[in-house]
C-alpha cells in the first residue's frame, strides 16, 4: 500500500509542476507587445521581406534521404560489435544488407534525388506555368 501512495505522489508532482510553471509564467509576465517583439529574431539584423519563405521540396527530399541512409548505417553497429561471433553467415548477411543499401543509393542517384540543379527538378513549361499562377 505504501508503494502505491509513493507512486501516486510522484505522478501528482510530475503532473502539477508543469501546470504550475506555465500558470506562474502566464501570471507574472508582462502583456505589452511591441512591434519589435513580434518580429522574428535574425541575429540583430532587421528582417527584409516576408519571413515565411516557401522552400523547395528538394531540401526535404535530401533530408529524408540522409535520415534513411544514416539510420541504415546505424544498423551496422551491432554487427561490428559481434563480428567475431557471427562467423561466415553473419558476414554474408551484412554483405547482402550493404548490397541492398548500395542498390538503393544507386537508384536515388540515378533518379536525380541528389541533384541540386533546379533545371532537373522543374521543366521549363512547368516553371512558366507556376510563375503565371502566382500572379
Amino acid at each position: 500500500m505504501n508503494d502505491i501512495l509513493v507512486l501516486f505522489l510522484v505522478f501528482v508532482a510530475g503532473a502539477s509542476l508543469p501546470v504550475l510553471a506555465i500558470g506562474l509564467s502566464t501570471i507574472l509576465t508582462r502583456r505589452v507587445h511591441k512591434y519589435r517583439d513580434l518580429n522574428p529574431y535574425e541575429c540583430g539584423i532587421l528582417p527584409e521581406g516576408d519571413t515565411r519563405v516557401r522552400y523547395s521540396i528538394r531540401f526535404y527530399v535530401i533530408a529524408l534521404l540522409f535520415l534513411i541512409f544514416d539510420v541504415e548505417v546505424v544498423f551496422l553497429y551491432p554487427y561490428a560489435v559481434q563480428v567475431e561471433d557471427l562467423g561466415k553467415a553473419g558476414f554474408l548477411e551484412v554483405w547482402i544488407f550493404l548490397g541492398i543499401l548500395i542498390l538503393g543509393f544507386a537508384y536515388v542517384w540515378r533518379k536525380g534525388g541528389l541533384n541540386w540543379d533546379i533545371s532537373f527538378w522543374i521543366k521549363p513549361e512547368d516553371e512558366t506555368k507556376n510563375l503565371n499562377e502566382e500572379k
